[in-house]
């Protein structure tokens, strides 16, 4: 049985680490949105001419950020119904990860991103309609 060899206080900062370089460059990146009007490019969106199921998820971060639920929802509303169980997914991953040093998810985990994965393809099929 294969047993972590760092500690349970050392995985924590790394994990403190992750979160707060993401947290930064997220941030990062709304304020360079906001500022400059837009975001990255949906290449499906520019191929195609349809909408994918992530189109609209930077503007609605940037609505987030400025605390406008509203105009969230009108960007993409499904990804804003399915942020928390993606962050209950993350938060579980990372305190799986501190306590026992093992970095794959729970089993309802992974049944829980499927059926997200599949909600979202759903989305992007009936959003072009």
């Amino acid at each position: 049985m294969w047993l972590p060899t760092d500690s349970p206080g050392k995985r924590l900062r790394k994990v403190l680490l992750l979160g707060a370089g993401l947290g930064l460059a997220g941030l990062a990146y709304g304020l360079l949105c906001r500022r400059l009007g837009f975001g990255i490019p949906c290449l499906f969106n520019l191929v195609t001419g349809l909408q994918c199921p992530g189109c609209g998820v930077s503007r609605m971060c940037v609505s987030l950020m400025t605390g406008e639920l509203a105009a969230a929802w009108e960007h993409n509303p499904a990804v804003l119904c399915l942020l928390p169980f993606g962050m209950a997914v993350g938060l579980d991953c990372a305190l799986r990860y501190i306590r026992t040093g093992v970095s794959a998810p729970h089993r309802w985990a992974e049944r829980l991103c499927a059926a997200m994965a599949g909600i979202l393809l759903v989305f992007g099929v009936a959003r072009n309609f």
